[in-house]
């Protein structure tokens, strides 16, 4: 996202601004989370480890039966990113979501977690 963010997130703003005047308040809303998400990820860019080390570093939230999963992503030391997913969950433990999302988001990217 190198210097684009700020374009990124005013065109989210504008988008999810316009689904609000049409009434979709979940389209809007999902946007607004997007727009959070990269905020988030932007915020933390300047974040570097001293090891140099590639990794995957993931974010895990539960709020009532809301699940939120963060992969971030970690190269040569630098924060390159991150993808947030919300989820719903009813009554699945905390550590079936996460095995369950690892298998999937990994088997699906055809990628393995980065190990140190």
């Amino acid at each position: 996202m190198e210097g684009k963010n700020e374009v990124l997130i005013e065109s989210l703003r504008k988008k999810m601004e316009e689904e609000s005047e049409k009434f979709n308040f979940e389209t809007a809303a999902k946007i607004r989370d997007q727009i959070a998400h990269i905020e988030k990820v932007v915020e933390k860019q300047k974040i570097v480890s001293r090891d140099f080390v590639d990794q995957d570093v993931i974010g895990f939230y539960r709020q009532d039966h809301t699940v939120v999963i963060h992969p971030l992503f970690v190269r040569a030391g630098k924060l390159l990113g991150g993808k947030g997913f919300t989820l719903r969950s009813s009554g699945i433990p905390d550590e079936e979501v996460l095995e369950s999302f690892l298998h999937q988001y990994y088997g699906k990217a055809n990628l393995s977690p980065i190990r140190s």
